[in-house]
């Protein structure tokens, strides 16, 4: 993705995407960096180019699933016996 002429009278600016985006989020925050307030511009994708590359969007999608399983199933590492008062201690005998 390259943007190009920012400021030009004819066009505004140019966006040329020359290979897909990893996932849909990608492609939305990256095509909406030109044209925004009101500026012109042109979006522009070379061809034979899917905007969102399926193959890369599946594998962040399980490897997101992988983690939230991992994440749910673990046992959990604080310890939560820092949260409890302690005790008063007894006064020494004399």
């Amino acid at each position: 993705m390259r943007g190009t002429d920012f400021r030009s009278v004819n066009k505004g600016i140019l966006l040329i995407i020359a290979r897909a985006f990893d996932c849909q989020r990608d492609a939305d925050q990256g095509l909406a960096r030109v044209g925004r307030f009101g500026d012109k511009c042109e979006r522009v994708i070379l061809g034979g180019i899917d905007l969102v590359d399926k193959t890369s969007s599946l594998k962040n999608t399980a490897e997101m699933i992988k983690y939230q399983v991992s994440a749910s199933t673990a046992k959990p590492s604080l310890n939560l016996n820092v949260f409890k008062t302690p005790a008063p201690k007894k006064p020494a005998a004399a």
